[in-house]
């Protein structure tokens, strides 16, 4: 998924672990040269009596991830996720 906010396009990108119960949001940007910088993290983790929910661990992992970022660009990443879960334009 990618976000367009005031840093400029975001790439956000999540990484599924149930056997751990774990879901991991990770956003970057590729920088001309090539490299690409980590700009934020969020982790979200189930219970062990919990159900593993992939939908469910991207929320909470993304909005762990962009709790630093402004209220315009938060909205940004949510109509990123609207969009991308739902086809929404």
């Amino acid at each position: 998924m990618k976000a367009d906010t005031s840093q400029g396009l975001i790439n956000v990108e999540w990484v599924h672990a149930p056997e751990l119960n774990v879901t991991q949001c990770v956003l970057d940007v590729k920088e001309d040269d090539g490299t690409i910088t980590i700009l934020g993290q969020g982790e979200a983790r189930v219970h062990p009596e919990d159900r593993y929910d992939k939908k469910i661990g991207r929320k909470i992992s993304l909005a762990n991830a962009i709790q630093d970022y402004s209220r315009l660009d938060r909205t940004k990443f949510w109509d990123a996720y609207s969009t991308m879960v739902h086809g929404k334009v």
